[in-house]
């Protein structure tokens, strides 16, 4: 994806986590697959079945129970030694989603599971700004710090990521997230038009 639609479907997913962190709640598998794009150009963050609730008095628990993760490449560290995680958790698994959209590959794959779990615990993602055009300095720094290895070296929280996204994405277009996805979707040729700003969509009258 061109960095300032990349940088706005990460954004979305920043407030879907801050949304669900402040309930207590962390996903702990954000990936592709679980981030939907609308042809209104809204983000969605859906299966929250290996989500962990904070606030069980005891170790957490499966909210739905029984699903497994998809492999590793979207874990963090943390996740991979199978210690408990926390919200700055699903904040590496967006630092390797925007990566991954920006370049077309994720930072630490490697030929097998054990090499790459390797690669998260102990190598540094190769630059962006290298390999893909346009990528300013803020938005590489804000993938590096996403991608920390220990916890305390990121976003504090996804409030801390969302802000710093919403930066970004104002020094490469000041126009709404939705309508940068829009523009990405009809350019791709998966809608005809761009879709209107969400303040000038009309919702139907409620019957009488």
């Amino acid at each position: 994806l061109a960095p300032a639609a990349a940088t706005a479907v990460a954004l979305e997913v920043a407030r879907a986590l801050e949304h669900a962190h402040r309930r207590g709640v962390i996903h702990r598998d954000v990936q592709p697959r679980n981030v939907l794009v609308s042809r209104r150009g809204q983000v969605k963050l859906i299966n929250f079945a290996v989500a962990v609730d904070e606030r069980l008095p005891t170790a957490p628990e499966l909210l739905e129970g029984g699903t497994s993760f998809g492999g590793p490449g979207y874990m963090s560290p943390e996740q991979i030694l199978g210690e408990p995680a926390d919200p700055r958790s699903d904040l590496f698994s967006v630092g390797v989603l925007l990566y991954e959209m920006l370049s077309g590959k994720r930072p630490f794959d490697g030929p097998d599971e054990r090499t790459t779990t390797q690669r998260i615990r102990h190598d540094a993602p190769g630059p962006l700004a290298r390999a893909v055009p346009g990528v300013r300095g803020s938005l590489e720094r804000t993938v590096q710090h996403c991608l920390a290895k220990m916890p305390s070296d990121r976003f504090r929280s996804a409030a801390e990521l969302e802000a710093a996204l919403a930066s970004v994405l104002e020094e490469y277009d000041a126009q709404p997230p939705g309508q940068v996805l829009g523009q990405a979707l009809a350019r791709a040729g998966l809608i005809d038009e761009t879709p209107p700003p969400r303040s000038e969509i009309t919702e139907p009258a409620p019957a009488a």
